[in-house]
């Protein structure tokens, strides 16, 4: 009995590593595979994501680079926006804080600023409103124009994340984002 550990490769990828007898097991592989020959004399031996290259019928092998690629902007922006953006008041330091920007954050912000502006009023008819930021702290809002300058500093931010996922921008919005 000859068992070994092979690799699977795929796209000039190691995809897998299996073991098998080769005199007993002949393994199917989808179409785009390939199996190395056995990799157990290999010192280091390699392992699932190295490069893998055939020539001649010998196979060879490569490490991947310790150092991280470097995220493309649009990675870097997608980041950012799980983040959250800073917002700074010159006029409301009680506002300072890191603010949520995802999409269910950004869909509740629409909806009281739409209530503001139909309504003049906050939601509930007060003159004041709660506002959590990233922490769970709660910020008030004094008068529905401050909601509204938070509101569109977000939306402002959102916007230059937007530009930058979709390639229309090369760099990310500025942080922090001042409001008066």
């Amino acid at each position: 009995m000859s068992t070994g550990h092979f690799a699977v490769v795929s796209n000039g990828t190691v995809s897998n590593i299996i073991v098998y007898d080769t005199t007993t097991q002949q393994p199917t592989l989808p179409a785009g595979e390939a199996l190395t020959t056995a990799l157990d004399a290999l010192s280091p031996m390699p392992q699932i994501g190295w490069a893998a290259s055939q020539t001649n019928g010998v196979w060879s092998f490569t490490a991947p680079s310790a150092a991280s690629p470097a995220l493309t902007i649009a990675q870097q922006a997608a980041i950012a926006l799980s983040a959250g953006v800073q917002i700074t008041s010159t006029s409301t330091p009680a506002l300072n804080s890191t603010y949520a920007c995802d999409p269910a954050s950004q869909q509740k912000m629409q909806a009281i600023s739409l209530y503001c502006v139909v309504n003049g009023t906050f939601p509930g008819g007060g003159t004041t409103y709660p506002w959590l930021d990233m922490s769970g702290a709660s910020h008030t809002l004094t008068s529905v124009a401050q909601g509204q300058a938070l509101f569109t500093a977000v939306a402002n931010y959102v916007a230059g994340i937007d530009f930058a996922i979709a390639g229309a921008a090369t760099s990310l919005p500025n942080q922090p984002a001042p409001i008066i």
